[in-house]
């Protein structure tokens, strides 16, 4: 038996063999991996986090079935004291064996502390009938991670005791499911050119489907060992394409709010960012046309600051300092793109300045008030979306260019609402979204590295016209994250995304498989 005792309560509501349901509160203390295997650690975590890598935070849940499913209260990412993880908690499953032994399965994410990072794992406890004590075990098994890749087990030891809960509900997802391989049978399309998209490694791959009209097909999502039961529900980082749903959105919904808020200076929102972004907009920061830069390569900035203060700082003051002095003034802002996350930190800091003075007396928040509550809670969205990253102090400032959680079908059900609020504008700012996601053959934005590639209001678009065979430029609206992770939205029927974690950024064979069969231009 492990020396780190695992403390599982579990209450169940009917005692006894007939017991239809269970419901109660877990409490769980792991110890360390047994043993834990690197297969990539980029960043030398191992060597800099030596026990904290293979050790974990405590869990405690309340836990309720529905039927064969199993429901934590909490699935946001658990507030936890440990130097490096946190858990999210899923929709699992629960059963009885023969001998009347309860069996749980509960998929247990780790995200990383101040970060993006999941490593995917399950949980499944044994519970003889009638017994004190059980055992556990718990084995991560995969990841959208790039720079640490890791399998471990935890095992434990288990008791409990009997109490009822309050009923919980499962989510249900907007979109109805099917394999990516009915897509041949439904509509022709080779889901092999989908999942992954030529020049992704499947090794590396987590996730990839599409929406085609109301339906969602969606690709396996195996570990090292065996399938994991969850695809619907996987928790996936967003990494930059918060910069798109959280930076760009936000800046859509303030200028739709109150007209003339993209283009309010940066300096007079937040004084501390000195007299250097005076004249830089919050349009021009969330485009990263700031004038700011070190290195006029498009990208050399941000590779050179992976480890900066904005990545690492804890808090508010620290990070905002970092991004408002890092790269001088260079030349007037709203001319030249130049890649920085910063930027983004910088233009949602000002618009949370902003919302605070258009509500002075609600406490308002960007993130969960503004975009959240305001926007997103009518769609059939998970519990993950009301998690951002934010810093760890009083300011509570969220991130902005990195830090949600979502499942695939939110990813789907935001780029649906998306394209919907480009045809009928309601919530966002008609000027700002509908050259974004609706280009209709105009060159949209700001060149963006490479020809056929273009940047405007934090979202990406690719001129696929001569690689579908169009008459004409056909602008695709995506989104893009660190590792390798797309939404693009092909058309108003069709869109397409993968999650993968090796800085593979190639689609375009996703998008002609679907072109091939249901055109997207003529």
């Amino acid at each position: 038996m492990n020396r780190y005792p695992v403390i599982l309560l579990l209450w169940f509501c009917c005692a006894g063999a007939a017991a239809s349901s269970i419901s109660g509160h877990i409490a769980v203390q792991f110890g360390a991996a047994e043993p834990l295997q690197l297969a990539v650690d980029r960043l030398s975590m191992a060597q800099n986090y030596p026990r904290a890598l293979t050790t974990l935070p405590d869990l405690q849940l309340e836990l309720r079935s529905a039927g064969p499913v199993l429901i934590p209260d909490n699935r946001l990412p658990l507030a936890s004291g440990h130097p490096l993880w946190q858990f999210i908690a899923g929709e699992g499953d629960w059963s009885r064996s023969d001998d009347n032994t309860l069996e749980l399965r509960l998929p247990l994410t780790l995200i990383e502390r101040d970060a993006n990072c999941l490593h995917y794992g399950i949980l499944r406890v044994s519970l003889p009938a009638r017994a004190s004590s059980g055992v556990a075990e718990f084995d991560i098994t995969s990841q959208t991670c790039e720079y640490l890749k890791f399998t471990a087990r935890y095992r434990g030891t288990v008791a409990w005791q009997p109490s009822a809960r309050p009923r919980l509900e499962a989510h249900q997802a907007a979109f109805p499911v099917s394999g990516l391989e009915q897509l041949r049978q439904d509509h022709g399309i080779d889901a092999t050119a989908l999942a992954p998209p030529q020049g992704v490694s499947t090794e590396h791959l987590t996730l990839a489907g599409l929406l085609l009209g109301d339906r969602h097909y969606q690709s396996a999502c195996g570990t090292v060992h065996e399938p994991y039961p969850w695809c619907e529900r996987l928790p996936l980082p967003t990494f930059s394409l918060s910069k798109s749903l959280f930076a760009g959105v936000a800046m859509m919904r303030l200028e739709q709010l109150a007209p003339g808020s993209a283009d309010r200076s940066i300096g007079e929102l937040l004084p501390d960012c000195g007299d250097s972004w005076k004249d830089v907009s919050i349009r021009q920061a969330v485009n990263m046309q700031t004038g700011h830069y070190a290195d006029p390569g498009y990208f050399n900035d941000e590779d050179s600051a992976i480890e900066s203060p904005l990545f690492l700082a804890p808090g508010h003051v620290e990070k905002l300092a970092y991004a408002c002095s890092a790269y001088p003034p260079q030349e007037p802002a709203g001319g030249r793109w130049v890649y920085h996350t910063s930027d983004t930190y910088i233009a949602v800091s000002a618009m949370s300045a902003l919302l605070r003075e258009l509500r002075p007396t609600a406490n308002a928040d960007i993130y969960r008030d503004l975009l959240y509550h305001e926007l997103w809670t009518d769609l059939k969205v998970s519990p993950l979306l009301a998690f951002t990253r934010r810093t760890d102090d009083i300011w509570a400032q969220p991130y902005g260019g990195w830090g949600q959680v979502v499942t695939a079908d939110d990813l789907l059900q935001l780029a649906r609402w998306l394209q919907r609020e480009a045809r009928a504008p309601h919530s966002l700012a008609p000027s700002l979204l509908q050259p974004t996601i609706s280009p209709a053959g105009r060159r949209p934005g700001v060149n963006a590295g490479t020809s056929g590639l273009r940047y405007l209001n934090g979202f990406w678009l690719l001129d696929a016209g001569s690689a579908l065979g169009c008459r004409a430029p056909y602008w695709i609206p995506f989104l893009s994250g660190h590792g390798g992770i797309t939404l693009a939205l092909l058309s108003d029927q069709a869109i397409y995304y993968y999650v993968s974690d090796n800085n593979e950024y190639k689609w375009l064979s996703a998008v002609i498989a679907v072109h091939q069969q249901t055109p997207l231009c003529s």
